[in-house]
């Protein structure tokens, strides 16, 4: 994951995003891959599903999160980018609120592990 780089992503061809109906990513890619791929998938009508992990830290910088239909942070990274100490459903809720309040993400799914 860590070698795909954004030029790999403009060399696919047209079809691998046209077709799409999802694009489903994680932070375990680089991020200008990321973008990239972001791009051409919402050019092509995709939803983005983006899960913030392991690089959380670098994501509130990230100009692609406007494209973002729905994020599924975990119940850490769900504090990180909200502010908001998540330890339970109802504090994921708060949190899910603030993160699409502030990154204007449609849905957020906070997730809590053993605990949903």
């Amino acid at each position: 994951n860590a070698q795909l780089t954004s030029e790999d992503v403009e060399r696919l061809d047209d079809v691998w995003f046209d077709d799409a109906r999802v694009l489903l990513a994680s932070m375990e890619v680089p991020l200008a891959s990321i973008e990239q791929a972001v791009i051409r998938a919402k050019q092509g009508g995709a939803m983005v599903v983006v899960n913030p992990a392991p690089v959380v830290a670098q994501l509130p910088e990230q100009m692609f999160l406007a494209q973002v239909d729905i994020l599924t942070p975990n119940e850490h990274e769900a504090s990180q980018l909200s502010g908001v100490r998540v330890e339970d459903v109802e504090s994921a809720r708060v949190a899910a609120a603030e993160i699409r309040d502030k990154y204007s993400i449609p849905v957020v799914i906070v997730t809590l592990g053993a605990d949903g």
